[in-house]
């Protein structure tokens, strides 16, 4: 039987860990590319290097996604994380069929799975290599809440060293739904790095751009006009730019 320990309640509070967009291990991309032996990228919290795998910020929907509205954790032996989710919740809570659909939801859980990732923490506090998720399973039904039938549930297990992020990590807790309404990865990038820090936090322009790894006076350029075409919505998440720094309100 899976060990249960007082950081399940923790696991089941509808809060993410902050390290995976502080370490940028999602592309700043809503149709990331395919990686292969990818380079250590550097940035002030950290590296992360993608050894395998198409991670952009539609995954990291799907993963905040799945630990927000998981309504039971375990820790397996191993300090594995294992959790059990419904995914017509997750379709729902990411915008519905005219965002994520059934299919795409399946792809996206797939090259989750399929993804290595290696990360450093800048104390080295957490470091690791291996698969976001290892497994997913059959994980029983829950009734349909109109029609009564049985409706599939999802057993998610987190990788062995993932599961170290979700157990060590801060997390936090941010409104998904309107992070995952965003048209742009970039935004959506930049949204969950800022509401993952405290209200002191700032960044200028320059600094976003960098992490969100855009170099080329081109591709700065592009993607500092999607960041300011979405002030508003960027605003309702928690998220504003003052003209010198992208910030929390109330600084």
């Amino acid at each position: 039987l899976p060990n249960r320990d007082g950081r399940v309640e923790e696991l089941q509070d509808r809060k993410t860990p902050t390290l995976p967009a502080r370490l940028a291990m999602f592309q700043a991309s809503q149709r990331p590319t395919q990686i292969k032996d990818g380079p250590w990228v550097k940035t002030l919290w950290g590296s992360c290097r993608i050894h395998l795998g198409q991670l952009g910020q539609r995954h990291h929907d799907l993963h905040d996604a799945i630990l927000a509205e998981a309504f039971e954790a375990q820790i397996w032996p191993g300090e594995k994380v294992a959790v059990t989710v419904d995914p017509a919740r997750l379709v729902r809570v990411l915008g519905g069929g005219g965002r994520y659909s059934w299919k795409q939801l399946k792809v996206l859980m797939g090259q989750l799975m399929q993804a290595i990732v290696e990360w450093e923490s800048s104390d080295k506090a957490v470091h690791g290599l291996g698969h976001v998720i290892d497994d997913l399973k059959w994980g029983g039904d829950r009734p349909n809440p109109v029609t009564r039938a049985p409706r599939e549930l999802w057993l998610v297990v987190f990788g062995f060293a993932w599961s170290k992020i979700l157990l060590a990590d801060l997390r936090v807790r941010y409104d998904l739904a309107k992070v995952a309404r965003l048209k742009s990865g970039a935004t959506q990038a930049l949204a969950r790095l800022v509401v993952g820090h405290g209200l002191r936090f700032k960044l200028t322009m320059s600094q976003v751009l960098g992490h969100l790894g855009s170099h080329s006076s081109d591709a700065r350029r592009k993607t500092r006009h999607r960041l300011l075409a979405e002030l508003a919505q960027l605003a309702e998440v928690g998220v504003v730019w003052d003209g010198t720094w992208w910030r929390r309100p109330g600084l």
